[in-house]
């Protein structure tokens, strides 16, 4: 947690890992944690422990980062729910979800204090990763985020942002296409009645991509692209805002962009655009070239376009990169040598 060479992901992790001993507050990351992703980092180097627990990594192996987060994990029931959440954060960011489960067993406050509400949630995302009661995790995550967004003492950014991840949760099951309408019209509702000045660049974009599901889920590929383009707007304003000195949104508007470019390039390959598609994916590449799954991406539609020798380079680099990619990168490599690939790859 005191590197910042690598993908954006792992950029992150550490960006946590630093402002923890701190007053600084924690962004709010998009992207979660791979369940199995430490597991499968130890199968790829086998001489990286698997840890169960921060605390049993060697103390004379700990960076500064990781000796605070050991402190405060010894003296987490005294913590109270402000420092408990942050010390929960990071340990969901380093995919310690058993721990979870295990330390936030019981919650004192009131269940709709936002912190209370956010430690709770951390610990079902872990009961989710886990796979231990997905279905009852799923339920409380959902009702808990529709209480953030029913709350009008909250901010216009807390609301928006949970009906945000209200729709995306629905628009993964291809099935839920009525909620996923219901919570595009009130996400649309609450940001058409907040001033843009109180909503960050990160978040109008992440607005926009997430709205994008509605129109996407209908087959309407015209509007996806409209609402995808005022997404990418606000990514390159956000981005090129972090360039200021002054700034410290520096790695969570680089993970939203690389969300913006990755979407496009899924939208644009199902819209039939496979130029556009390639262009994305390119541009995911260059702009996370040490994330394994940004050459996965682009490996996937090589293959499935018929450039077998581009799509081999691509996953040779996505397996030399590592978890938790490396298994299905190598596998494409075989099937491409062996001339079994039939196009069926992942996109």
């Amino acid at each position: 947690m005191r590197s910042d060479y690598g993908p954006i992901h792992a950029r992150a992790t550490a960006d946590l890992g630093r402002r923890l001993p701190t007053d600084h507050p924690l962004p709010a990351y998009q992207v979660s944690t791979p369940g199995p992703l430490r597991a499968l980092i130890s199968l790829d180097a086998p001489e990286i422990a698997f840890l169960e627990d921060p605390r049993d990594c060697p103390p004379e192996d700990r960076s500064d980062p990781w000796s605070f987060l050991c402190e405060q994990l010894d003296h987490w029931a005294g913590l109270g729910s402000t420092r408990q959440l942050r010390v929960a954060r990071v340990l969901a960011r380093l995919g310690f979800w058993q721990l979870l489960t295990e330390i936030v067993d019981h919650l004192d406050g009131d269940p709709s204090n936002l912190e209370v509400c956010r430690l709770a949630q951390v610990r079902d995302s872990a009961f989710l990763r886990i796979g231990v009661d997905p279905t009852g995790a799923a339920t409380r995550i959902r009702e808990s985020t529709t209480r953030l967004t029913d709350d009008e003492t909250l901010p216009a950014s807390t609301r928006i942002g949970a009906a945000i991840n209200l729709l995306v949760g629905h628009a993964r099951a291809a099935s839920e296409i009525a909620a996923v309408d219901h919570w595009g019209r009130r996400a649309t509702a609450m940001f058409e009645a907040t001033d843009p000045a109180q909503l960050s660049a990160i978040l109008r974009s992440a607005y926009w991509r997430g709205l994008s599901f509605v129109p996407f889920l209908h087959g309407d590929h015209g509007s996806t692209r409209d609402m995808l383009d005022a997404a990418e707007e606000n990514a390159v304003t956000a981005v090129a805002a972090s360039a200021d000195p002054g700034q410290v949104e520096g790695i969570p508007a680089a993970e939203n962009m690389h969300l913006l470019l990755e979407t496009r390039g899924r939208a644009a390959w199902e819209s039939g655009d496979i130029d556009a598609a390639e262009r994305y994916y390119r541009a995911l590449v260059a702009h996370d070239e040490l994330d394994a799954k940004v050459h996965v991406r682009l490996a996937d539609l090589l293959a499935r376009t018929d450039r077998v020798a581009e799509a081999r380079e691509c996953y040779l680099r996505s397996a030399h990169l590592g978890a938790p990619h490396t298994l299905y990168a190598r596998t494409q490599v075989a099937r491409l040598a062996s001339g079994s690939h039939d196009g069926t790859v992942r996109l």
